[in-house]
């Protein structure tokens, strides 16, 4: 769509969009004893795993952000709350029964498992161009973002895959099967609770 358009960023705009984080967990650590071109063949696997199931779930792939990434379910394009929270839902269910086929690959090469964490929320982003004239992009703010990031980061916590944000769940109509409701947890970095579903792996 941006490269049919006279004007690809077309200015800033608000959007209710679902917001999706996805992690490698422990990958600083693993990374260390581990030579590089093995370092970049999981990158490449983590990445083309999860940038397929946006793709496939209908979401735009953000930013690769070093071993993670982001997502987002209606910021693009106008896309109605539920569906984009459906979207994001069934994106992260995805994900996470192709990382154990990966697993399976990698067992079979005779290498380590990956764990994945992820975070997904709903609320108000906005859309623009962020950058410098050398180097443009578009990308969605706001504090939407920071709650899915922090969902993520409350994996590690929590002991499970991923967790999502009851409003992403409830504008979806209620949870997919395999997610439970772990109550009010605080957010790491931030004020206050949230009410948190979560996933095992």
């Amino acid at each position: 769509r941006m490269a049919e358009a006279d004007a690809p960023f077309g200015g800033d705009r608000n959007a209710t969009a679902a917001v999706l984080f996805t992690d490698v967990v422990g990958f600083t650590l693993w990374a260390e004893t581990r030579d590089p071109a093995e370092v970049m063949r999981l990158l490449r696997e983590v990445h083309a795993l999860t940038a397929d199931e946006v793709f496939r779930a209908g979401g735009v792939l953000d930013k690769f952000i070093g071993d993670g990434a982001m997502a987002t379910f209606g910021a693009a394009a106008p896309t109605a709350p539920a569906e984009a929270a459906r979207r994001a839902l069934s994106c992260a269910d995805a994900i996470l029964a192709g990382l154990g086929d990966l697993n399976r690959r990698r067992a079979g090469r005779g290498e380590a498992p990956v764990r994945l964490s992820l975070g997904l929320h709903l609320g108000e982003v906005m859309v623009g161009d962020v950058g410098a004239a050398g180097r443009m992009e578009l990308a969605s703010v706001g504090d939407a973002v920071n709650v899915s990031s922090r969902l993520e980061a409350l994996t590690r916590d929590l002991g499970c895959a991923a967790c999502a944000s009851d409003a992403l769940v409830r504008a979806a109509g209620g949870p997919p099967p395999g997610w439970r409701l772990a109550g009010d947890r605080a957010l790491p970095g931030r004020r206050g609770h949230a009410t948190v579903w979560t996933r095992d792996p």
